[in-house]
């Protein structure tokens, strides 16, 4: 990395002293990727972390725990999640509700039990393995640096490996919750106990097929489905423009929050919609 960052550094010195004298580069595209690798270079320097094989690649404990996560925010991860979560919202709910509300159990108790014990469960499950991991990779390679960065050419701004950290662990929270009162919400409707968790499988893999397409492009900061995908949150604020590989169609430095506040807020949606049912079925039986 020393000698390739030594190329880097004289190529730009070179590429500078042509533009000062009005020369084109002979480098299409080239420059900004070479500026963008000296800086992670730099970067990877200022943390203390050794070197690895290749930007983006991280062995080390927080780094297994970062590809995990990676895993689990892509569209199989969230199918997973949604058949962990969404079977049993869909055979308690609401046949288990009403049971227990026939034992003098309160309503707005037994609601929030219904959606919170199962998705604190699963994260609970999930963050056990990430610490398992981490271990068990920290103990081969270490534990890795907070600072290291997570290299992206043409970026609109720095993103570190602690802080994607946070952020894929607030994302996997919002989406559980999402999932989960997504499928309370339906089960309201449908009472059998595998149909809520298909139509929101089937929801996924739909909208992961046609969210490429070109029509797309400029809708596709609307659709809270579209912030349900961490990595789709990441590749669509990074600044390259590279339809529908990456690109900047997002909110650019601003993404990762306003995606995180627009989940949050169709989870109170599907909450409050499902508790109002619920409590007017009950209402209805009693």
């Amino acid at each position: 990395w020393r000698l390739e960052n030594l190329h880097n550094e004289k190529t730009l010195k070179k590429l500078e002293e042509a533009e000062k004298k009005g020369e084109e580069s002979s480098l299409v595209g080239g420059h900004e990727h070479i500026k963008s690798m000296s800086k992670w270079y730099h970067q990877v320097l200022n943390s203390g972390q050794d070197f690895t094989q290749a930007p983006g690649l991280n062995p080390s404990g927080l780094g297994a725990a970062q590809y995990i996560l990676i895993g689990l925010g892509g569209l199989y991860g969230l199918i997973l999640l949604t058949f962990i979560c969404g079977d049993t919202l869909a055979m308690e709910m609401p046949n288990g509700l009403r049971y227990y509300h026939l034992m003098k159990k309160d309503k707005k108790v037994l609601h929030f039990q219904h959606l919170f014990i199962p998705a604190g469960f699963v994260l609970l499950l999930i963050l056990f393995a990430l610490l398992v991991f981490a271990l068990f990779a920290g103990l081969q390679f270490g534990m890795g640096s907070w600072n290291f960065p997570d290299f992206v050419v043409g970026a609109t701004y720095d993103l570190f490996q602690g802080e994607e950290l946070l952020w894929r662990l607030l994302y996997l929270l919002l989406a559980i919750l999402f999932i989960t009162s997504l499928g309370q919400l339906l089960s309201q409707f449908i009472r059998k106990a595998y149909i809520p968790s298909a139509i929101i499988a089937l929801l996924l893999v739909t909208y992961s097929v046609i969210h490429t397409h070109e029509v797309m492009k400029t809708i596709i900061k609307w659709i809270p489905l579209t912030y349900l995908d961490i990595n789709t949150v990441l590749q669509f604020s990074n600044g390259e423009n590279s339809w529908p590989t990456s690109g900047d169609f997002l909110f650019g430095r601003n993404s990762l929050g306003i995606g995180a506040l627009v989940l949050l807020s169709c989870t109170i949606i599907f909450y409050s919609t499902s508790h109002f049912l619920f409590t007017k079925y009950i209402y209805r039986k009693a």
